[in-house]
C-alpha cells in the first residue's frame, strides 16, 4: 500500500472539515466548488510559501535550455514559467550572465548595439490572451549559435481525479493535508486566519517549517 497522498484522500478530508458529504456524487454544486476552492488555495500556500516561511521547493524547479539565434535578443520561456531559480549560462561563455532589468537590456540594445557573447539577461512579461507569458532577453546580441541554460520555478498543475498526485509526495504529504485543511478553515472562519484560533493554520505553519528543513537538507543547504 502506497503512502503517497491522492486527490481523493485530500478531497475527502476537506469535505469532512467543511461538514459536507464525503461522497462527491451527493454533494451539491456549491459544496463541490467550496471543496475545490479550498484545495486550490491550500496547494498555492504550500507550493509558494511567503513571508518568514518563503522557500523555493526542489520539486517545483525545472531545468531548461533555449537555442540562441544569431541576431536575436528575446526568447519565449515555457508556458509554466514563474521565475528564474538560478543564473543563466551560455554554452560558449566563460561565466554566468548578470541579471538586469528589461529596461537595462533594451537601453543597451538601442544605445550600444553590441554583438558577441551575452553577458546580461533579464525576464519580462509577455501578455497573451487570458494569460501571462514570459520572455528572457540577453545582451550583447548573440553573434553565433549556442544554448542558454537555467533552472526555473514552474507553476504546478492543479490536482484532480485525472491528475491525482500533488508534488511533494509522501515526504510532504502531512504538510499538504495541513495546508488544504487550513484553507478550508479560513474559508469558514476568515477572521481567525493567522490567530491562535486558527488551529489548522497553526499546524500547517509547523508542518511547513519541518518540510522546508527536510527540503533544504535534500538540496544540501543545511
Amino acid at each position: 500500500m502506497s503512502l503517497r497522498i491522492t486527490y481523493d484522500e485530500i478531497e475527502r478530508k476537506v469535505a469532512r472539515r467543511l461538514g459536507y458529504p464525503l461522497a462527491r456524487t451527493v454533494r451539491s454544486e456549491d459544496e463541490q466548488l467550496s471543496v475545490d476552492d479550498a484545495i486550490c488555495t491550500g496547494l498555492r500556500w504550500f507550493y509558494f510559501p511567503t513571508g518568514d516561511q518563503s522557500h523555493e521547493w526542489s520539486f517545483v524547479r525545472r531545468y531548461n535550455t533555449i537555442d540562441l539565434v544569431v541576431g536575436q535578443n528575446w526568447y519565449e520561456l515555457p508556458a509554466d514559467f514563474q521565475r528564474l531559480a538560478s543564473v543563466a549560462i551560455v554554452s560558449y561563455g566563460n561565466h554566468p550572465l548578470s541579471n538586469t532589468t528589461e529596461e537595462g537590456i533594451r537601453l543597451r540594445i538601442t544605445g550600444e548595439g553590441l554583438s558577441g557573447t551575452p553577458e546580461y539577461s533579464s525576464v519580462r512579461n509577455k501578455q497573451v490572451t487570458h494569460d501571462t507569458r514570459y520572455e528572457i532577453g540577453v545582451y550583447p546580441t548573440p553573434d553565433r549559435e549556442g544554448t542558454l541554460s537555467f533552472w526555473y520555478m514552474f507553476a504546478p498543475e492543479t490536482i484532480s481525479q485525472q491528475n491525482p498526485y500533488p508534488l511533494g509526495g509522501e515526504t510532504h504529504g502531512d504538510t499538504i493535508i495541513a495546508s488544504v485543511l487550513a484553507a478550508a478553515e479560513a474559508q469558514q472562519n476568515p477572521e481567525l486566519l493567522g490567530t491562535e484560533g486558527s488551529v489548522h493554520y497553526q499546524l500547517f505553519q509547523q508542518k511547513l517549517t519541518n518540510s522546508i528543513v527536510t527540503d533544504m537538507k535534500q538540496l544540501g543547504m543545511v
